[in-house]
């Protein structure tokens, strides 16, 4: 959500920061504020104005604790990949500890796109 929240926060003027966010927010805990801030940000992305893929993103990034963050140049089509991408990882994490308390989860659940199927 952090990240979903990150990429429709920034602006030509505003760098793209996926490390500057709030930890150890009740959204980490509390499933109904989770579905509120999910609610939230598809209705922030649905009223999104049309942007090209091709537009330039600048992304500020943290590569170390001991340096100070990283500038460079992206577009929002690779930055759009990559937070898809890292919801699919958290989504395979979440798939393996249901399946490990019990549950069942969708055969894709927190597979890649291109991973194969199984036959």
């Amino acid at each position: 959500l952090d990240h979903v929240a990150a990429l429709i926060a920034a602006t030509p003027s505003t760098p793209l920061s996926y490390d500057s966010r709030n930890r150890g927010t009740r959204v980490e805990t509390d499933p109904t504020i989770a579905v509120q801030q999910i609610a939230m940000l598809r209705s922030a992305l649905e009223s999104w104005p049309a942007r090209s893929i091709d537009e330039p993103i600048v992304v500020s990034a943290v590569l170390s604790p001991s340096s100070s963050p990283m500038t460079t140049w992206s577009t929002l089509a690779r930055e759009l990949a990559f937070v898809v991408s890292h919801t699919i990882h958290h989504q395979a994490i979440i798939g393996v500890l249901l399946v490990v308390h019990g549950h069942t989860v969708p055969e894709r659940f927190g597979h890649s796109p291109s991973t194969p199927t199984r036959h």
